[in-house]
């Protein structure tokens, strides 16, 4: 009986055996499936035909080369909360981009998600894995990120392909490139300045910002009028140079860090300090025109209307002023800081703040429209695009609101 049983478990060890080796094929198949999924799993962003630009669209940040941060569209309050989309992460001051129904959203995880503007349903992600800080800029088939990552920062992503065409080793950016023509700007934590041709990522040159009285940082985002582009520093200073060879054409002082980013107006350049303070520069020579003391730190840009300069502050004042002289017409008061930029819609500008609440005033008397009380601060500058105004909220969520009721 024990040799019977010994016999019949030397068969089923041999049986099992076989059907071990029987099965490697299929094992080694699976691992080979993870690997290619681990492989392609950052990326499902894809679009099935190009992305048209339309008048409405929110290209970059800024919504122009000028950094006005003025919308074409006219938007007016009430709103209500049409959708919601959970990036599962954090985002910066810096806004969503929107072109041909699509908002492009990049988070501080390092991810860009792309969710219909109608509806918030998601369209595809991609992981750059790194934290993205400015607003992706988007340009037909091509999306442009630039990223924290100390040495490869800048990505040209082809949205119909699905993947990167190139790459760039700029250091830290914590801005929002700018796209100008067949070329990229872009400032970095590293103090420096970059030309980038769009197509091959290739450098046309490069700006080194000289050093003053410390490090100098750069966290404000490059404006232009087509010519110069101008940028504030964290040594206080604000730097233009020219968009053909990075020379520098001027520079002027503030008397603390500029992380705002500047806007270029009528032959004038805008620009919050820390220093609690609006300036206006000559942007043919960098003369201080006005100087015009807010009462407490500017961190965020400011939008700029046809004869106004609209700025928040970090006590939560919304402030505007005349742009030819600095005078103060009005003053809001939020219950918490404006960290943002905020946005011109036609007569109707649009704030966010640290208070949750979402402010519609009116532009030219301040007085306030609307407002509504939202799940997370805002931290971030909204967008409109067409009837729809789009908003990260510090809660990980990204709303989309819309004239008379949600859905």
């Amino acid at each position: 009986m024990g040799l019977l049983m010994i016999a019949v478990c030397r068969l089923r060890i041999v049986e099992w055996r076989r059907r071990q080796i029987s099965l490697q094929p299929f094992v080694k198949l699976f691992f080979v499936i993870l690997l290619v999924v681990g492989f392609y799993g950052c990326s499902n962003l894809q679009l099935l035909k190009t992305p048209q630009n339309d008048s409405h669209q929110w290209q970059q940040y800024g919504g122009t080369i000028e950094r006005t941060n003025g919308s074409s569209s006219l938007l007016q309050p009430p709103l209500s909360v049409a959708w919601m989309y959970d990036a599962s992460a954090g985002y910066s001051e810096y806004s969503v981009t929107i072109a041909d129904s699509i908002v492009y959203i990049g988070t501080l995880l390092g991810e860009v998600y792309a969710v219909h503007a109608h509806t918030g349903e998601n369209i595809g992600s991609y992981d750059f894995e790194s934290a993205i800080y400015g607003a992706p800029v988007v340009d037909h088939s091509m999306l442009y990120v630039a990223t924290a990552n100390s040495e490869v920062s800048l990505y040209g992503f082809d949205l119909m392909k699905g993947r990167v065409v190139w790459k760039a080793a700029l250091g830290g950016i914590e801005t929002s490139p700018l796209l100008l023509g067949d070329n990229l700007f872009v400032t970095t934590l590293d103090g420096d300045v970059y030309s980038i041709n769009k197509h091959t990522g290739t450098a046309n040159w490069k700006f080194l910002t000289p050093l003053f009285e410390r490090p100098a940082f750069l966290r404000s985002s490059p404006a232009s009028d087509g010519k110069s582009l101008v940028f504030g520093c964290d040594d206080g200073s604000v730097f233009c140079i020219s968009i053909e060879d990075g020379k520098l054409l001027w520079h002027s002082r503030t008397e603390k860090s500029v992380v705002a980013s500047p806007s270029i107006w009528n032959g004038r350049v805008f620009v919050g300090s820390q220093d609690g303070a609006m300036y206006a520069f000559n942007l043919s020579d960098g003369a201080l025109v006005w100087k015009q003391s807010l009462g407490s730190p500017i961190y965020s840009s400011q939008a700029v209307g046809e004869h106004y300069v609209y700025a928040g502050t970090s006590s939560g004042d919304i402030v505007c002023l005349k742009s030819e002289t600095g005078e103060i017409l009005w003053r809001h008061k939020a219950q918490s800081a404006i960290s943002c930029a905020p946005l011109l819609a036609g007569k109707v500008l649009y704030v966010g703040s640290l208070d949750r609440s979402l402010y519609a005033l009116d532009a030219d008397t301040g007085t306030l429209l609307w407002n509504e009380t939202l799940e997370g601060r805002i931290k971030s500058m909204p967008v409109v695009w067409n009837e729809f105004l789009v908003l990260p909220l510090d809660n990980k969520m990204v709303v989309g609101m819309k004239r008379g009721g949600g859905e």
